[in-house]
């Protein structure tokens, strides 16, 4: 404590001797003193003059200083570079004369002014010390706070076209950086579809093929952002086309079997027929009776599992069963006269389902094709001669 002294003596004086009751003495008029340690101090004035000498004493009480209790409040203890941090000194107990920062990355600031507010910009990631020194008559006291700068939150996107559906897209959001700890993905998926507060895995469905940008924004747990892009195409399958195949054993068979087939769209596909009767019957392949000749129409709808459809039609003909004669040959043998070695042979038939087939075969193994025909033999004799009728 510095205590200023005023020397009030009055007569002659020709000296003056200050005491301080702590080993300390002073010949000034009027000096100060600064007493270092706590107790009470008598301090004598001596002067000196013609007349004699004089003196008087007074007491000085000095009592402890209270100690200051160094402590501060931050309104942030993580965040990603460049992270700004608002100090306020919330310090209390004794007297503060001087305040110094420390900010832990080499910077420091002294305040002597009483201010208790400061900010400070950490440019780089770390963990960092911060310290609050406070001195004043009680001594000094410091605290410790520390502050973990991050990296910048950044996200990639990672896509996928679905295999069952080529306009289905899966996306996985890859964040790092920040708090490690995120909380909400926002998509945008390029097309006007959004996803607020989503997850880091998502998908979605395109209406059409094409290109698309695709945005998504990472919030983590201390509200750091961070946003990432990827740009997708997207291939529109083709048409969908169905198709019919009918099978029948032959034209008057009342049985007919049906197999549709489709292409295009995408897989798997469901299968509906639909008779002219009305009734309907699902799978791709089926048989079908009828109880009578006729023409029927049959429909085959095909959707795909986008719920896509296609339709073809076929109409099935089931003819009349005809009742024929049996099929019978006969050859018609013209010769000019017994001796001529020159024989036409002349083919026919009847019965059967024409148009009829003509096949000759004779006894050299040579064959022939046409319904009638003249042939040369070398010389007399008897020759087999064989002919096959075939009807349609």
């Amino acid at each position: 404590m510095n205590v200023q002294f005023t020397n009030l003596s009055t007569g002659n004086i020709t000296s003056t001797e200050w005491s301080f009751g702590d080993g300390a003495t002073s010949n000034q008029q009027n000096p100060s003193h600064t007493f270092n340690s706590p107790g009470t101090f008598p301090v004598t004035l001596t002067i000196s003059g013609p007349g004699g000498t004089s003196n008087v004493t007074r007491q000085v009480i000095v009592q402890s200083a209270n100690p200051p209790v160094a402590s501060f409040t931050q309104d942030a203890v993580e965040g990603t570079a460049p992270l700004t941090v608002n100090f306020t000194d919330t310090s209390s107990g004794g007297q503060i004369d001087q305040r110094i920062w420390s900010f832990g990355d080499g910077r420091t600031e002294t305040i002597t002014d009483g201010q208790r507010n400061i900010s400070h910009t950490y440019e780089n990631v770390g963990t960092y010390n911060v310290i609050l020194s406070v001195e004043g008559p009680g001594g000094t006291s410091s605290s410790t706070r520390q502050i973990r700068v991050g990296n910048p939150v950044s996200v990639d996107i990672v896509g996928s076209v679905s295999d069952e559906n080529p306009l289905e897209v899966g996306l996985q959001a890859q964040a790092s950086g920040g708090s490690q700890n995120y909380v909400a993905y926002d998509w945008d998926f390029g097309d006007g579809q959004t996803q607020a507060n989503g997850n880091a895995s998502t998908s979605v469905t395109y209406q059409s093929g094409g290109t698309y940008t695709i945005n998504v924004t990472v919030r983590d747990s201390q509200g750091n952002t961070g946003q990432g892009s990827a740009i997708v195409t997207v291939i529109e399958p083709d048409a969908l086309v169905a198709a019919i195949d009918v099978q029948q054993t032959s034209p008057t068979n009342l049985e007919v079997g049906l197999a549709g087939s489709a292409s295009g769209g995408v897989e798997p596909y469901s299968f509906l027929w639909t008779f002219d009767d009305g009734t309907t019957a699902e799978g791709q392949s089926l048989n079908r009776n009828y109880t009578a000749p006729g023409q029927y129409l049959v429909r085959l709808t095909v959707t795909d599992s986008l719920s896509v459809a296609a339709q073809a039609e076929v109409t099935v003909t089931i003819e009349e069963e005809v009742v024929v004669d049996p099929l019978s040959a006969a050859i018609d043998v013209q010769q000019t006269s017994p001796t001529s070695l020159e024989v036409g042979l002349a083919g026919s038939a009847s019965g059967g389902v024409e148009p009829y087939s003509f096949l000759w075969t004779f006894d050299d193994g040579t064959t022939a094709e046409d319904q009638s025909l003249n042939r040369t033999y070398p010389g007399a004799g008897q020759y087999p001669v064989s002919l096959t009728v075939t009807d349609s």
